[in-house]
């Protein structure tokens, strides 16, 4: 999974771990369901289409 970010700079600071955290924030909280089996199963689905 790292390799998909790229450095995110906001206002000349590098938040790249904070926009990291966020991410994976967001996809455990919109696929809940799936959190034990498959906790990246949308963002690896985009990767190998």
């Amino acid at each position: 999974m790292e390799a998909v970010f790229k450095k995110v700079i906001q206002n000349g600071e590098d938040i790249t771990n904070q926009f990291k955290e966020e991410f994976y924030e967001s996809i455990i909280l919109e696929e809940q369901e799936y959190t034990v089996e498959h906790p990246f199963r949308v963002s690896t689905q985009e990767l190998t289409d």
